[in-house]
């Protein structure tokens, strides 16, 4: 886990202003990411972990992670 949150911080740390203004350019690509992201990657993971028979411990973490 500190393995994790030591890559995003360095993602995040490597944006900058550029990256912003690119973003604001492409509004729908991004409202696809995020439904991607909040939406369709959580439920994968949910679904992957219930059919596994996973103890709910695991599932959280594989649906916060991912």
């Amino acid at each position: 886990m500190p393995l994790l949150m030591v890559i995003m911080f360095g993602m995040g740390t490597s944006m900058n202003i550029k990256y912003f203004l690119q973003i604001s350019k492409m509004p729908k690509r991004v409202l696809i990411g995020l439904v991607g992201q909040f939406l369709t990657m959580p439920f994968i993971s949910f679904s992957l972990a219930t059919a596994a028979a996973l103890p709910p411990e695991i599932p959280s973490g594989i649906i916060l992670v991912g």
